[in-house]
């Protein structure tokens, strides 16, 4: 095996690790922007379906119900951005965070409701 094989291969191993370790960044960096905008998205939805004459917890109950409606256009979202080779990692991180705050924000809610 000649130097050039070598060099050529360790330089293939090292280009593989550098690309983990930025697909890693983009999941974790997807994370906290997913569940940021499924928030953002669930309240605007929440204060912008109830009328005007209700009081603040309603409000708040409202974007915990319109998380029904913010996580599948997150996921949509999420979903697109992963069709793009570089972004894969990242739009898998929008929909793991977006999940993750449907989780945090109905389930709690569904014990205390029910």
């Amino acid at each position: 095996m000649s130097s050039y094989q070598s060099s050529s291969r360790a330089h293939a191993a090292e280009v593989a690790a550098r690309n983990a370790v930025y697909k890693k960044r983009r999941f974790f960096t997807g994370l906290p922007i997913g569940a940021v905008i499924h928030l953002v998205f669930a309240l605007a939805l929440g204060f912008v379906l109830v009328p005007n004459a209700v009081n603040f917890d309603v409000r708040l109950g409202a974007s915990v119900i319109s998380c029904a409606i913010a996580t599948p256009a997150i996921f949509v979202l999420g979903f697109a951005l992963m069709l793009s080779g570089k972004l894969r990692a990242f739009g898998g991180g929008i929909v793991v965070g977006a999940l993750l705050t449907t989780l945090l924000l109905v389930v709690p809610w569904v014990i205390a409701v029910v």
